[in-house]
């Protein structure tokens, strides 16, 4: 964080910590920054990148005075991308681009990033552009999901957009809007690859995972799905067709990845004298066939 965003988080967490005050502890901050940020935005400087950022959202008043969001997820993700080499990065979910920036900044040569909530968009955008990297970045303004066509999605209010969902049933209001959705094969048809997908959908995460069969069979990847835990064991069962492992945990995010390719990747870099191949290198029959 820059030091005038130490100071002030230092004194937020002071007030936070004082019984009387710990209920008005967000209001404070939010009144903070109504008052400070001219037009209720302000470019901050975090991680390395700039971010355009809403002070009446949540996840950007973190960023911009607690220095980040979902601290530890986001850590422990770049930490393992950092380990093993990465060709694509996919991020569904995108909200305002912290994972796609820092993406990029890693050196990560094709990253594409999927935003249906036109609002989040539109800032996702505004950030590529203040780190130069609109043209480096592929963009979608659309959902993802099991099969082509469109979907109700529930619009959250503006100072929650990071939660926008699929909408439960078929019946539109006026706080729904019918957005595109196709699934990722159709959009990113990869063989062969070594990628790695943050997945945040709010609850439609198995449907994008269905819609995604052939990347997960062909492909080497290392996933970071946000998931309701009563849905995490059938996610873990779909991935596990595939030959995916649950290999850590974070609140609700979920870090899956095939463990035979993971051990076959440590022996390559440290061949046994015997020549043997381990039996963690052993063909495990994949689940390509595995559909909507």
């Amino acid at each position: 964080m820059e030091f005038s965003n130490r100071c002030l988080y230092g004194v937020f967490q002071f007030f936070s910590h004082i019984p009387l005050l710990k209920r008005l502890y967000p209001s404070m901050q939010k009144g903070w920054a109504a008052l400070t940020w001219p037009g209720g935005h302000k470019v901050k400087h975090y991680n390395g990148a700039l971010f355009l950022l809403d002070y009446k959202k949540l996840p950007d008043r973190k960023v911009a005075l607690h220095g980040g969001h979902e601290l530890r997820q986001h850590a422990y993700f770049f930490s393992q991308l950092m380990k093993k080499s990465c060709d694509v990065f996919l991020d569904v979910g995108a909200n305002i681009g912290l994972y796609t920036i820092d993406a990029a900044s890693h050196g990560v040569p094709e990253i594409h990033a999927f935003e249906p909530d036109p609002r989040n968009y539109a800032q996702l955008h505004a950030n590529l552009y203040l780190n130069k990297l609109a043209a480096e970045v592929r963009t979608y303004p659309i959902g993802l999901s099991d099969k082509s066509g469109s979907l109700e999605f529930d619009l959250a209010p503006d100072a929650k957009t990071n939660l926008t969902k699929v909408a439960a049933g078929s019946t539109a209001s006026s706080h729904t809007q019918k957005l595109p959705v196709k699934p990722l094969d159709e959009v990113v048809p990869c063989t062969g690859k070594k990628i790695f997908l943050k997945i945040d959908v709010e609850g439609h995460e198995h449907a994008v995972l269905k819609g995604a069969a052939r990347l997960l069979a062909n492909n080497d990847c290392f996933l970071q799905v946000e998931a309701w835990p009563e849905n995490a064991p059938a996610l873990t069962a779909y991935l596990e067709t595939f030959g995916y492992k649950l290999v850590h945990r974070i609140q609700d995010d979920y870090y899956f990845e095939r463990p035979f390719l993971a051990a076959a990747q440590r022996t390559a870099a440290t061949p046994s004298s015997s020549g043997e191949r381990p039996l963690s290198e052993k063909p495990v029959q994949q689940a390509g066939h595995v559909g909507p």
